[in-house]
């Protein structure tokens, strides 16, 4: 029988300062005297993201004095800027602002957390954000995965499909802000008391 070669990679290793240096050189990301926490952007996603996020646009070189000390503010400036792009996107037969997108990615979070899976069927969360009648050009489920928010893969029958986001830590994240947005008005967290709440986590 034929076998699937696995390559595991755990992030640079020994190149990761290399590796920071040359995705901040095409970043135009000027760290200067700052101390690069090497550890938190190890991870090749990690530094793609941060990188995305300090200059986008890479027009300027952007000079750095503090860096971020966990993963939050990155996702949190990087949903926010795949929030405003596709708000600005021209010729799609259905407009999205700012405010449904941050609601599909919201609802997503509540999705994955309802189904305690890494993924969800795209029909039910197509559904579950009134998506299924516009056309695939204009679906944000496409537009989400054009923006680096989530993966679509084939799911276990033909013409099915799942979704994931596109990193672990990005979905907890996700997953952890919708259920902070749900309860926001629980200020003493009596819904993370509930058995069923505990058991889930």
């Amino acid at each position: 029988p034929d076998s699937v070669r696995r390559i595991e990679c755990e992030g640079f290793g020994g190149d990761v300062d290399k590796a920071i240096e040359k995705y901040f050189s095409h970043f135009k990301i000027n760290a200067e005297d700052a101390e690069i926490p090497v550890e938190l952007l190890q991870h090749p996603l990690t530094l793609r993201i941060f990188c995305e996020v300090t200059n986008p646009k890479r027009e300027y070189e952007v000079k750095i004095e503090n860096f971020p000390a966990s993963l939050t503010p990155l996702f949190e400036k990087y949903i926010a800027n795949a929030c405003q792009r596709i708000s600005e996107m021209a010729n799609l037969s259905y407009s999205f602002n700012t405010a449904e997108v941050e609601s599909a990615i919201y609802k997503l979070g509540l999705e994955l957390w309802k189904d305690y899976q890494r993924e969800i069927s795209e029909a039910s969360y197509r559904t579950a954000v009134s998506d299924t009648n516009r056309p695939w050009t204009s679906s944000i489920v496409n537009l989400l995965a054009q923006e680096g928010i989530i993966f679509r893969n084939p799911g276990d029958e033909p013409g099915q499909y799942v979704i994931t986001p596109t990193y672990d830590a990005l979905g907890g994240y996700i997953v952890a802000n919708s259920l902070l947005a749900k309860h926001y008005s629980d200020l003493t967290f009596q819904w993370l008391k509930k058995p069923e709440t505990i058991d889930a986590f």
